[in-house]
């Protein structure tokens, strides 16, 4: 098994080569997938806000954003999402996809895992038991790392969870995948279309699929591809793909980011956490799923504050929330409640 020095000191070198041959490369495509109206939280908008961002800073390079959006009747966009959507229009344009899942998956390796009698399998049934479902209790969840997959195997380019916020430009990434705690994470992928790794991905993705426990088909099935066939592999220097250091995109462990973004602080304590995240990190991935409810409860004690500015002091005296505030401001005034429709 490789060790996290040398995986840390080869995804350094692949991440410096890459930067520096950046301007003659073509820039790769930035993908999102949002399932079951997830894009309805303002949270999940300041990824593409701080996207669209950086990209206006590198006009002679733009960006190219596209959103796979899966919606059933019960998720169609709520106004909220329509707001945003309308401020975020001022600073680019983001492409949103709706998706088939048939023809998402079809011609690749996950078409028979996903997809039964031209469906997907769980999806329009009615809540089951637990035994009943063909594609496990986390079903959802799983369908989210199919689609993921599909479209950097059809499509290339680079794959980012909503939960991100994003600092730098991730195009100057290497190709490879995210590390958390020096383990594979598929929260951020960034391959060639139909990458020979994506293929080796898909067939254990296949093989050994387990749709009722966490991580298995996401994370845990980067990790086991990447120890098994690719790490002796590319412990030379024919290969073109690295794991990246846990700082480029996940310095704060989610065993510890509820105390250390979430936690009120001081300004010069939380403008140096800041600083030091800026200084190493391309993008800070909050963990949605552990920093919700701390989230949610920040937010509310900004809103009980009176006035814009009392408002979002209370806010930025969290680390995230300082950050937040910094990279997608307006996606943040309208979680704080200080959106204003623009006249047009």
């Amino acid at each position: 098994m490789e060790s996290p020095r040398r995986r840390g000191v080869r995804g350094v070198f692949c991440l410096l080569f890459t930067v520096i041959c950046l301007c003659y490369a073509e820039l790769p495509e930035i993908h999102f997938v949002s399932l079951f109206g997830v894009m309805n939280t303002p949270s999940s908008w300041c990824a593409l806000e701080s996207l669209l961002r950086i990209g206006a800073e590198n006009k002679d390079n733009p960006m190219i954003i596209n959103v796979w959006q899966y919606e059933r009747a019960e998720d169609k966009s709520s106004g909220q999402a329509l707001a945003i959507k309308e401020q975020l229009s001022q600073l680019g344009e983001i492409a949103i996809h709706p998706i088939n899942f048939t023809d998402l998956f079809l011609e690749t390796p996950l078409y028979d895992t996903f997809i039964a009698d031209g469906q997907v399998k769980d999806i329009d049934s009615p809540k089951k038991k637990r035994r009943q479902y063909l594609l496990g209790t986390l079903w959802k969840q799983n369908l989210g790392n199919g689609a993921r997959l599909a479209i950097l195997l059809k499509h290339g380019g680079i794959y980012l969870d909503l939960d991100h916020i994003v600092l730098k430009d991730v195009r100057a990434l290497p190709y490879g995948f995210a590390t958390v705690a020096n383990k594979a994470n598929n929260a951020f992928m960034h391959f060639p279309r139909s990458h020979p790794f994506l293929q080796d991905y898909s067939a254990v993705f296949v093989k050994e699929y387990n749709g009722s426990k966490w991580g298995h088909n996401g994370p845990r099935a980067v990790e086991k591809v990447w120890q098994d066939k690719w790490a002796r592999k590319c412990q030379g220097s024919g290969c073109n793909i690295s794991p990246l250091p846990s700082n480029i995109t996940s310095i704060v462990r989610f065993s510890s980011f509820n105390e250390l973004m979430l936690s009120s602080a001081p300004s010069d304590d939380v403008r140096s956490i800041a600083e030091r995240i800026e200084s190493v990190s391309y993008a800070l991935h909050f963990f949605n799923k552990v920093s919700a409810m701390y989230l949610s409860s920040a937010i509310e004690e900004a809103r009980r504050a009176r006035g814009q500015r009392r408002r979002r002091a209370s806010y930025a005296s969290y680390p995230l929330g300082y950050l937040k505030l910094k990279y997608c401001p307006l996606v943040t005034d309208l979680e704080l409640g200080l959106y204003k429709k623009s006249s047009s």
